[in-house]
C-alpha cells in the first residue's frame, strides 16, 4: 500500500503515474507476442514519455510501474518505446485518470466496462 500512496502528490503527477500504468496493463496483455519487436507506446502525456526514455522517475509508484515494464521486456525479449501525441478529443481516457474513484465507478457501468 505504501508504494501507491499518493497523497500528497501533484495532480499532474497522479494523471501521468494513471496514464503509464495503462501502458503497463497493455503490455501485460500483449508482452508474449512481441519478441524481437520494437513496441510503441503513443501516449499523450509528457512525463510518460520521459520517464520511459529515461527510465527513471522521482515518484515510488511510477518507479515500481518502470521496473515491471522492463521485467516484462526481459522476459518477453520486445523493446518499447513512448512516444508523445497532442489528443484534443480523449475523453475517455482523460476521464479515467481523472475522474473520483464513485464518478469513475458509476460512468464505467454505463458504459458496461
Amino acid at each position: 500500500m505504501a508504494a501507491w500512496h499518493l497523497e500528497g502528490e501533484p495532480e499532474e503527477a497522479i494523471i501521468a503515474i494513471k496514464e503509464l500504468l495503462a501502458v503497463v496493463a497493455m503490455v501485460a496483455h500483449r508482452w508474449t507476442n512481441w519478441r524481437g519487436k520494437l513496441v510503441l507506446a503513443v501516449v499523450d502525456n509528457v512525463n510518460v514519455v520521459f520517464w520511459n526514455q529515461g527510465w527513471q522517475a522521482g515518484n515510488r509508484a511510477a518507479r515500481l510501474l518502470l521496473r515491471i515494464l522492463r521485467r516484462f521486456m526481459a522476459r518477453g525479449g520486445f523493446r518499447i518505446y513512448a512516444t508523445f501525441t497532442r489528443t484534443y478529443h480523449n475523453v475517455t481516457a482523460d476521464f479515467i485518470t481523472r475522474a473520483e474513484e464513485g464518478e469513475l465507478r458509476k460512468r464505467m457501468q454505463e458504459m458496461g466496462l
